[in-house]
């Protein structure tokens, strides 16, 4: 996939919305795709239980929902790596892909917090803009925009 890396914000873009958007959508939605995605998740014991069991669908359903998960967690991790903001990489890598606490985050980058949220906020605004870009590549029903219009 190719990433676009020309950065521009629409300009009817509300900032904090999109901000607040982009943070919830990396602290809830793609952790939760993230073990979704895992191997883990697709394994199941099998039932024993002595009576026959129709066969079922739902196999074939849980690998193409891990199939879809992991090319959105491969997607997103492909768009935090193509980040152009000084920190941003290092950021949101750290804290949403291996969950570093920001004190850890500071003083890898040698930065205070207050850098830090600047950065933060500076990534997320890029993040949102450049994940909508790569996934509307992928189709309509896979499309990601966190960007919120004015």
């Amino acid at each position: 996939m190719n990433i676009i890396l020309d950065f521009e914000l629409p300009k009817n873009l509300d900032r904090q919305a999109t901000i607040d958007k982009a943070r919830h959508f990396l602290e809830t939605d793609f952790q939760k795709w993230r073990r979704y995605s895992d191997y883990e998740a697709l394994l199941s014991s099998p039932v024993i239980n002595g009576t026959p069991q129709r066969g079922s669908a739902e196999p074939d359903k849980r690998f193409i929902n891990h199939v879809t998960y992991r090319q959105l967690v491969e997607t997103v991790i492909k768009v935090i790596n193509s980040l152009t903001e000084k920190y941003g990489k290092p950021i949101l890598y750290g804290r949403y892909v291996k969950g570093y606490p920001v004190k850890a985050i500071c003083q890898q980058l040698l930065i205070t917090t207050t850098p830090f949220g600047n950065h933060l906020r500076k990534s997320l605004l890029e993040f949102a803009n450049l994940l909508y870009l790569a996934t509307a590549q992928l189709g309509d029903e896979l499309a990601i925009d966190l960007r919120v219009m004015k």
